[in-house]
């Protein structure tokens, strides 16, 4: 495990994904920091590294589909679905007012078992709302399957039944960097009195 977050640390590092700053989330809750994972996929070879531990992380599963929460989790999914063969389901937040004004995109069969992917998990309101609608659509999603797990929490929480797996959590990545120093000098005591208000 050592070994993956030292690399997910310097991934973030070296692509800038790991800002420092005021930023408002997606819960109406202000953070001194912000993970901009949909830079990975402008570092292609950053972006292969990512996807083989997210499919990895998968294999066991025996998943018939992946679906890719629109937008973050899209290029994620899709690169998962061609690493493990299997479709790409993407959901939309909201439905298109336009054409077929679906919610979910893809071809399935009902009751295959779904990995929902995104790419991390805060408050997972929108991991509920994909849930909600594969249920719908008569899916069995079994896993969601982030890159990071941003909660501050020991565990993660299940969303409306479904267990939720983090290549690493942001805890490990701060005190990684933190006991390498890691981060430039301005951002370390910030950082550290972050760390400091999350679950061990």
């Amino acid at each position: 495990m050592t070994t993956i977050i030292a690399e997910i640390t310097e991934l973030l590092l070296q692509t800038r994904a790991l800002k420092t700053g005021s930023f408002k989330l997606k819960d109406g809750s202000f953070s001194p920091f912000y993970l901009d994972l949909r830079v990975i996929p402008s570092y292609p070879s950053y972006f292969e590294k990512t996807v083989k531990w997210l499919a990895s992380s998968l294999q066991h599963l025996n998943i018939d589909a992946v679906a890719g929460i629109m937008s973050a989790g899209i290029p994620f999914a899709t690169g998962i679905s061609l690493e493990l063969g299997i479709p790409l389901i993407q959901v939309r937040k909201t439905p298109k007012d336009y054409g077929l004004s679906k919610l979910l995109e893809g071809e399935w069969e009902q009751g295959w078992k779904v990995a929902v992917i995104d790419d991390l998990i805060t408050s997972g309101l929108s991991k509920e709302a994909a849930i909600e609608a594969l249920r719908e659509a008569r899916l069995n999603p079994i896993s969601i399957q982030v890159l990071i797990d941003r909660t501050g929490k020991k565990s993660l929480p299940l969303v409306r039944g479904v267990p939720v797996s983090a290549l690493a959590r942001i805890q490990e990545i701060l005190a990684h960097g933190l006991e390498h120093d890691l981060f430039d000098e301005k951002d370390r005591e910030l950082l550290e009195s972050v760390l400091a208000k999350m679950d061990p």
